[in-house]
């Protein structure tokens, strides 16, 4: 499930790339951390920033995936790509980042998966 860039979806546990994208947007108490997220400076590659909203386990979250480059002044360099859940857990004034970063493209796919898989397992002891 992808959007354009910054555009807000929404989605459900377990449904991270499928249906749910036409659901409303609108994690409660997630105005600073979407912000946040808004203002990180680009540029950015591929789809750019696609920022979309995921119910977990654990609670709502902003999920960013994005591709960019480790120092946007130079001419060339290394790409990074990852995937960063902010997870707002119910019934705690706080939020929680789970960020998984890589610089092999190739895998791009694979590790998005990961990356929603290690979210989903998040857990508050």
């Amino acid at each position: 499930m992808r959007g354009g860039p910054g555009t807000p979806g929404r989605a459900r546990r377990g449904d991270l790339h499928g249906a749910g994208a036409d659901r409303p947007a609108g994690i409660p108490h997630s105005g600073p951390v979407r912000a946040e997220a808004e203002r990180a400076p680009g540029p950015y590659f591929g789809d750019g920033q696609v920022l979309i909203e995921v119910e977990l386990p654990l609670g709502p979250a902003l999920r960013v995936h994005r591709q960019e480059p480790t120092d946007p002044e130079a001419d060339s360099g290394t790409v990074v790509e990852g995937v960063a859940h902010y997870v707002l857990p119910r019934r705690r004034p706080a939020a929680l980042e789970c960020r998984l970063l890589w610089t092999f493209l190739g895998l791009g796919a694979e590790l998005v998966k990961v990356a929603d898989e290690l979210a989903d397992s998040l857990r508050l002891a």
